[in-house]
C-alpha cells in the first residue's frame, strides 16, 4: 500500500509539473504580454492591470486545482469539498468587500484568495497524502522563475524599440509570446 501511495504522489508531481508548465505558459505570459494586447484596440489599455491580476489568479488557482484529483484518488473527497466551500466563502466575501473599489481590485482579491487556498490545499495534501510542500514550492518556484526570465526577455525586446514596440499586429504578438 505504501508503494501505491508513493506512485500516486509521483503521478501527482508529474501532473503538477506538466499541467502548470502549460498553464504558466499561457496565464503567466499574460502577466507580461498584457500591454502587447493593444492589437485588440486602444480600449484594451484600461484592462491591462486586471488581465495581469487574472493571469496570476489562473496560475495560483490551477496549482490548487491539480490537488483535487489527488485528494479524491486517495480517499479524501470530503477534504476537497471543505476546501471548495472555504474557497467559495472567501472569494464571495473578498469580492463583496472590494467590489466598490473597481474591477482591478476584484481581480487582485481573486488572486489573493487563490494564494491562500493554494496554501490550504498544499497543507491538506501534506497532512492527508504526504505530499511535501517543498516539492510543490520547488515546482511552482521554477516555473515562476522561468516566467520572470521570459517576461524580462520580452520587456528587453520591447525596450529595443522598432518592430517590438511600434508593430501591434498579431505576428508581433506571437513572436513576443
Amino acid at each position: 500500500a505504501a508503494s501505491d501511495l508513493e506512485r500516486v504522489r509521483d503521478a501527482f508531481r508529474t501532473t503538477l509539473r506538466l499541467g502548470m508548465a502549460a498553464t504558466v505558459l499561457l496565464a503567466g505570459g499574460l502577466i507580461f504580454l498584457a500591454p502587447s494586447l493593444q492589437v485588440l484596440g486602444a480600449q484594451w489599455e484600461p484592462s491591462v492591470p486586471i488581465a495581469r491580476a487574472l493571469g496570476l489568479y489562473v496560475c495560483l488557482r490551477s496549482a490548487a486545482h491539480f490537488m483535487t484529483p489527488l485528494l479524491a484518488a486517495t480517499g479524501h473527497p470530503g477534504a476537497d469539498a471543505a476546501l471548495r466551500a472555504c474557497w467559495f466563502v472567501l472569494l464571495a466575501g473578498a469580492i463583496v468587500l472590494v467590489a466598490p473599489e473597481g474591477i482591478t481590485a476584484v481581480g487582485v482579491a481573486q488572486a489573493v484568495v487563490a494564494a491562500v487556498l493554494l496554501a490550504a490545499y498544499t497543507e491538506a495534501s501534506r497532512r492527508l497524502v504526504g505530499v511535501r510542500p517543498g516539492v510543490v514550492a520547488t515546482i511552482l518556484g521554477r516555473l515562476g522563475v522561468a516566467t520572470a526570465l521570459g517576461g524580462a526577455v520580452v520587456l528587453g525586446l520591447r525596450a529595443l524599440g522598432g518592430i517590438w514596440v511600434a508593430d501591434t499586429t498579431w505576428p508581433t504578438l506571437l513572436l513576443l509570446g
